[in-house]
This record gives C-alpha cells, sequence and structure tokens, in this order.
C-alpha cells in the first residue's frame, strides 16, 4: 500500500491514526491494535 492510499484512508476514517508535528508532510502513527483490525476487515489475514 502506498502513502497516498495509507493518507486517504485516515482522512475517511476507515483508518484512525494519531497526527505527529505540523507543516507539510504530517507525520501518522497508527496503534497496532488498530493496523490488526484494519488488515482483518481487508481481508488480508
Amino acid at each position: 500500500m502506498s502513502q497516498t492510499f495509507i493518507r486517504s484512508e485516515i482522512r475517511s476514517g476507515e483508518l484512525r491514526a494519531v497526527a505527529l508535528g505540523r507543516g507539510k508532510k504530517r507525520v501518522f502513527r497508527i496503534r497496532f491494535r488498530e493496523a490488526q483490525r484494519y488488515v482483518r476487515q481487508l481481508g488480508f489475514i
């Protein structure tokens, strides 16, 4: 998955993340449990 796709998923609310910093390229952190939930939802595991 590309950074663009992940960022769009975060913006749409499909994937929950915490934004760190400010500026042009914000850095996002995704909790492990949230990542697990997301990949299950997509059918990867």
